[in-house]
């Protein structure tokens, strides 16, 4: 038996994430052959720019087989492997690779060509082995971080089909659950809710709910200056509003004039209408914004708060909802007005409200810290990519003791 690893076993950061156990009579032909220690770089587009590959290790009897779309690259004797293997995770070795590349369009992939004749540094065995060991001990820390954010997404989805179907009572308990508890419930259209609770249609909770406008390419630009103008790749997942992407501003003549039927006031909850993927939102905290045509904009009435109905739409029972009755046409997924104002809400009293809404903040806030703390490792680690593996900065530091 030997080990099977296939494209989807490594990750875009590198790693063996998991392999598979075969015969060696049904893979020692048609496939790439490597041992403990090789070094997997995908060569096929996009998985090449992805960043997929992996320092092999842990192979069934030392040896694997796998994709014919991975090169295999084995370290000579007196050079670490693990220095090889950060050179070529390195997003300027993938940019270089992707020059070289030749094929069909879909198809393209780096020859073997390439590794003949691409250049590296090549310090003494001592000093790969230190520059490997920082910046593996970073690639172990931000693995542990995913790890750790991983877990509190799934305790997080967890506590939201409770929080929004059990809700939070006054002592800051959750309602005992249907099967223990059957008469504090009633079966509603979502399934059990507790009895307390209303289930409104969205068009019910709010004065507003339309969608916007783009303007005259001449009317928007990228600036600091103007009223900003959101497209669906400044909506997230968590409901912040992100100007990573993209930060589109317009004049506050066309603000209040031409566009100003969408219009975007503080607490109003922004849902994009067109995708995929769907379910991506924000709340508008702050500032007057201004949407394009992606974009649903739900003003609440004083019968909802905006935060309570912005995670709603979050969790995965409002998104079944949602995709279970939207329009799929050439590849794009959309979803109505009409839909918009028909989306059912899970409405308790507004303490409850707030109850639920302060119960969800304390997981999403240990989320975001550890996201932040994630994205510091990640630059942390190409800073020091840049300067290690060039020889901008020379090692000096002593290498841990177990980076023999």
């Amino acid at each position: 038996m030997v080990s099977f690893v296939a494209m989807a076993d490594v990750s875009e950061s590198g790693r063996l994430i998991s392999h598979q156990t075969r015969p060696f009579e049904r893979v020692k032909t048609g496939f790439t052959r490597f041992q403990d220690g090789d070094i997997l770089f995908a060569k096929i587009t996009p998985c090449m720019e992805n960043g997929k590959g992996a320092l092999v290790h842990g192979l069934e009897g030392g040896v694997g087989c796998g994709s014919t779309e991975f090169h295999v690259l084995r370290a000579k004797n007196g050079h670490d492997a693990r220095y090889l293997h950060q050179w070529l995770q390195w997003g300027a070795t993938r940019d270089k690779a992707k020059l070289f590349m030749s094929g069909s369009a879909g198809q393209q992939r780096v020859p073997s060509d390439f590794f003949r004749r691409f250049r590296i540094p090549a310090p003494d065995g001592t000093a790969q082995r230190r520059i490997a060991a920082i910046l593996t001990s970073l690639d172990n820390a931000i693995e542990a971080t995913e790890a750790l954010i991983e877990k509190n997404r799934q305790i997080k989805a967890g506590l939201m089909q409770d929080l929004f179907t059990r809700g939070v009572l006054s002592n800051g308990q959750l309602r005992p659950p249907p099967a223990a508890a059957a008469v504090l419930y009633r079966d509603w259209e979502l399934g059990f809710l507790p009895k307390s609770w209303n289930l409104v249609k969205a068009g019910a909770l709010c004065s507003l709910i339309t969608k916007g406008t783009t303007p005259l390419a001449s009317e928007m630009w990228q600036g600091a200056d103007g009223v900003r103008f959101l497209r669906v790749d400044n909506l997230t997942f968590d409901g912040r509003l992100s100007f990573a992407a993209s930060d589109f501003r317009i004049s506050g003549k066309t603000h209040t004039t031409t566009l100003s039927r969408s219009r975007c006031f503080v607490g109003d909850v922004l849902m994009n209408i067109v995708g995929p993927p769907l379910g991506k939102v924000g709340l508008v905290e702050d500032q007057s914004l201004n949407i394009n045509q992606a974009i649903a904009v739900f003003r609440p009435s004083s019968q909802v708060l905006s935060r309570f109905l912005l995670i709603w739409l979050t969790t995965d029972l409002a998104k079944q909802w949602i995709l279970q009755r939207a329009k799929q046409t050439s590849g794009q997924v959309n979803v109505t007005l009409a839909m918009c104002q028909a989306i059912p809400v899970p409405l308790p009293d507004l303490a409850e409200q707030e109850r639920i809404i302060e119960r969800f903040a304390s997981v999403e806030l240990r989320l975001r810290a550890e996201a932040d703390q994630l994205d510091k490792l990640r630059f942390k680690k190409l800073g020091l990519m840049q300067d290690l593996l060039t020889g901008e900065v020379l090692v000096t530091v002593p290498a841990p003791a177990n980076a023999a």
